[in-house]
């Protein structure tokens, strides 16, 4: 287990105005700002609507109500005018914190973006400029296999529970308070593309079918177990995500099927079978079971084409003959488990060695297992750069989230926050809301 550490213990900061935009629906970003003050730094925080507000319980909050529009030159002054050092924020996709990463880069501001983490469970992603797409990491085999070299093994992680119930109560709450607070926040929109609720419901009728789609999707693995090599998979993932509509040449998982299935029905072994795995979040609005009937039939191979709504992934991945994802971390758990992968985007872990760089069809017949090497290179890296230890939704995975999360921040140089980029800021703000204490 990782050596404990105490921040009272750790070299006192140069002091830093820390700005605090969105999080995850929970207390991390609240308890990490109160951390952040009782070491000394000014911390201000952002609020895009009541949602956030009721996850932020410091001082320094402001509650912006000036819209998407004036945004952009909103935060530009904010920068300014409080002379901010680094920002936090969860999701560097967010219509709200684009702008601001922009805007805050072009100052020399260090930006400090939160995800869920890259390696699972466990951890939790911290990294600088941006994660996953907008990721500054190499994409480059000797990189890793140099920088290993220099770094430990990686600690074995305090384990941290999950908090599902705790973070569905959050969510609700955060969407609901966000619904009633729309009318006094500018019309804030969410980044969900889906009515909250609307998406309630969808999972509520998943989970009515939890027993029997778990029930089936053992069947199915069982009968991939029993057979070894023959199954290929294709995990989906949310319509929703960033990495599909941001970071990914598809409009959804829609096209995503059409695209593999079609490929395995005019290049895949005759008698191979590929199964399509729904993302354990989906919130079923969509119904891709239907969509990958419908297009195997289309394309006469129904009978080799399976749809599993759950079921244990790694043992899936142990007895399959290849792994299809866009861009999901599920590629890792494929290489770790000696799947050979294909992204059909370009992930962080997209790279020779790794996952196979020639095309779907030819994939089907050519792909290989990673070198094992480079991933244990990798893993080291990536583990030592931007992972920490922790959760985003129990007391005890946040509290030991914030006491990494505090170091690497502390951690970053402070560099000029003014250059020639305040040159944007002339002209006049009317319609801007005003900064409330």
């Amino acid at each position: 287990m990782e050596h404990e550490f105490s921040l009272a213990d750790y070299p006192a900061p140069s002091k830093r105005n820390i700005l605090v935009l969105q999080g995850v629906a929970s207390m991390f970003f609240s308890d990490l700002g109160a951390s952040l003050l009782s070491r000394g730094h000014k911390v201000l925080r952002v609020n895009f609507s009541a949602g956030d507000r009721w996850f932020w319980r410091n001082q320094g909050a402001i509650n912006y109500s000036g819209g998407a529009a004036a945004w952009p030159r909103y935060i530009q002054r904010l920068l300014q005018t409080e002379q901010i050092t680094d920002i936090l924020l969860f999701g560097d996709c967010r219509e709200v914190h684009r702008p601001a990463i922009r805007a805050a880069e072009a100052r020399g501001i260090a930006v400090h973006v939160f995800e869920e983490g890259y390696l699972r469970p466990n951890w939790i992603t911290l990294e600088p400029h941006g994660v996953n797409g907008y990721s500054k990491l190499p994409r480059e085999p000797d990189y890793y296999l140099k920088e290993a070299e220099k770094l430990p093994e990686i600690p074995i992680p305090q384990p941290v529970a999950g908090g599902m119930l705790r973070r569905v109560i959050d969510d609700i709450i955060w969407n609901s308070l966000t619904l009633l607070s729309t009318p006094f926040y500018g019309g804030y929109r969410t980044h969900r593309p889906f009515n909250a609720f609307v998406e309630y419901s969808g999972w509520m009728r998943r989970l009515l079918k939890t027993k029997s789609n778990r029930t089936h999707a053992a069947r199915i693995i069982d009968s991939c177990l029993q057979v070894p090599g023959r199954a290929y998979v294709l995990a989906l993932q949310l319509d929703s995500d960033y990495q599909i509509r941001v970071h990914s040449p598809f409009s959804g998982m829609t096209e995503v099927i059409e695209k593999t299935v079609a490929s395995f029905a005019a290049h895949a072994p005759k008698d191979s079978f590929l199964i399509v795995k729904n993302h354990p979040l989906d919130n079923g609005l969509i119904n891709h079971r239907a969509t990958t009937r419908d297009i195997a039939r289309k394309l006469g191979v129904r009978s080799r084409v399976r749809f599993i709504d759950g079921g244990h992934l790694p043992s899936l991945l142990d007895a399959s003959r290849g792994l299809i994802v866009v861009n999901s971390t599920v590629g890792l758990s494929g290489i770790h488990h000696h799947c050979p992968t294909i992204t059909l985007s370009n992930p962080i872990y997209n790279m020779p060695g790794l996952t196979y760089q020639g095309s779907l069809d030819s994939f089907w017949l050519e792909g290989e297992r990673a070198d094992q090497n480079l991933y244990k290179a990798f893993r080291r890296v990536i583990a030592a750069q931007t992972q920490l230890n922790g959760n985003f939704y129990t007391r005890a995975g946040i509290q030991l989230g914030i006491r990494h999360a505090i170091r690497q921040i502390e951690a970053a140089p402070l560099k000029p926050v003014f250059t020639n980029a305040d040159a944007v800021l002339d002209g006049n703000f009317s319609g801007l809301s005003i900064i409330e204490p």
